[in-house]
């Protein structure tokens, strides 16, 4: 069973590495035509641009190959992922309790993280670049930026790294499938203040999707998610000043800290009242945890793949002069 965990994960990585791969040498191709069709004076728009194409080509083309190729190696992605769109099995009123406890989690536990690494980054004297999805301001990137990073990207990350690689290793366990599907979508940002928010969002996905038996509701919370975190991205200048979008602004912040609030209370509850919500079946006991966590992590391509996204991630922060 650990050489098929192995087998598995080195599916699961060696998909997830052409994804990449594949993607950066296709956006590099694209920049060099963006940047000479606009020019130096609309550099913002080709940045609009250029991560709409960059969006394109990732769920458009590379998401359906990663799919059919799943297939191809027998991973049953054909009647899994069909699987995973069907109806919740359990009440709506479950799945908003987990939703609301998810954006608890989810804010928390990224506050604490990033301070904490703030803090180490600010003792040792490290300035880092962050890459950030701007738009250029106009009606035209605004609509883009929030299709991309409200409708787009969750439904087919959601897909991609639920719907096939958690998938793909839960017979292996729920726990040990949605660690591994969360931190590969968390280093798969590349952008260190993102990664855990993301690893902390990616559990909170799969433990939802897991629980409910569809990716429907894990859609809903990322959705939910990178709304609000556009819109505060986007008004983040109007809150501080005196315009019309102020109120939109302040609105958007207050019901994010209800969501927490919300969250954070029923989380409490449960915990006292119905613990065993949060169990997980350990659907292969033939692989002691510690076995499980070598084939998985160990897998000669996983380790590759961890080493580019970290690779990528440096490179990322590192300041341009």
């Amino acid at each position: 069973m650990e050489k098929s965990l192995r087998k598995d994960a080195n599916i699961n990585s060696g998909l997830l590495l052409f994804f990449v791969l594949a993607a950066e040498i296709g956006i590099a191709l694209i920049r060099p035509v963006l940047k000479s069709y606009f020019g130096e004076a609309n550099r913002d728009t080709a940045t609009v641009f250029l991560n709409l194409a960059n969006d394109i080509l990732m769920y458009a083309v590379l998401l359906p190959i990663v799919i059919i190729a799943a297939r191809a190696f027998k991973q049953g992605i054909g009647n899994s992922l069909g699987k995973s769109f069907c109806k919740p099995q359990v009440g709506a009123g479950k799945i908003a309790k987990w939703i609301f406890m998810a954006f608890f989690v989810t804010y928390a536990g990224a506050f604490l993280l990033s301070q904490i690494f703030a803090a180490i980054t600010q003792s040792a004297g490290l300035e880092l670049n962050q890459i950030s999805i701007d738009s250029d301001g106009t009606s035209t990137g605004n609509f883009i930026i929030t299709l991309m990073t409200v409708i787009a990207a969750p439904i087919f990350e959601e897909i991609l790294f639920r719907g096939v690689f958690l998938r793909n290793l839960e017979k292996y366990g729920g726990l040990l499938a949605i660690i591994f599907s969360a931190v590969m979508f968390g280093l798969w940002h590349t952008n260190y203040p993102q990664i855990p928010f993301a690893i902390i969002a990616g559990c909170c996905s799969g433990f939802i999707m897991v629980k409910t038996r569809s990716i429907i509701p894990s859609i809903i919370f990322h959705c939910s998610v990178n709304f609000f975190g556009n819109i505060n991205n986007l008004l983040v200048n109007d809150i501080s000043g005196d315009t019309p979008l102020k109120f939109v602004g302040i609105l958007s912040i207050f019901v994010v800290f209800c969501f927490i609030i919300v969250g954070f209370i029923l989380l409490i509850v449960t915990l006292v009242k119905h613990r065993d919500d949060f169990k997980l079946e350990n659907n292969c006991k033939e692989i002691s945890t510690s076995g499980k966590i070598k084939a998985l992590w160990l897998a000669p391509v996983t380790v590759i793949l961890i080493a580019v996204f970290i690779g990528f991630t440096i490179y990322n922060a590192i300041p341009r002069t």
